[in-house]
């Protein structure tokens, strides 16, 4: 496995483990559900490169752990996603607490969206590679 994928798949586990952190109040249920997350998110690079574990014979499987992904990043972490303020809100600078809906303007909403894309480019890609594998 290269260099970079290893230091990516150090980031999910290491981004899992600070969002486990921060908001380990939000359910019971939500510190299983990232740990599976973070845990697919880094088996798509394993199966890919075959490190450690062959990929699995089946496509479903890949493909139902990347829905799982893509479900849990999106719709379970969405209370994450700040909320772009209205031109008359009053935007604090100084109380960033991530337990309450944060609202940013719209320049900084597009900036963090690209970032959240640009992050996510080597995991789709792998994924992506890795489902071009099967057929």
């Amino acid at each position: 496995m290269p260099l970079w994928a290893i230091f990516y798949c150090g980031m999910i586990v290491l981004s899992a483990f600070f969002t486990i952190s921060v908001f380990v109040k939000r359910g019971s249920y939500y510190i299983p559900g990232q740990l599976m997350s973070s845990l697919f998110s880094v088996l798509m690079f394993l199966f890919y490169y075959g490190t450690y574990i062959q990929k699995p014979q089946s496509l479903f499987i890949v493909l139902c752990m990347f829905l799982y992904i893509i479900y849990w990043e999106v719709w379970e972490n969405r209370v994450l996603f700040p909320v772009i303020a209205e031109d008359t809100d009053d935007l604090s600078t100084t109380n960033f607490d991530l337990t309450q809906q944060q609202k940013v303007s719209q320049n900084m909403y597009i900036v963090m969206m690209t970032f959240v894309v640009v992050i996510s480019l080597p995991l789709l890609y792998v994924t992506l590679s890795l489902v071009r594998s099967y057929v």
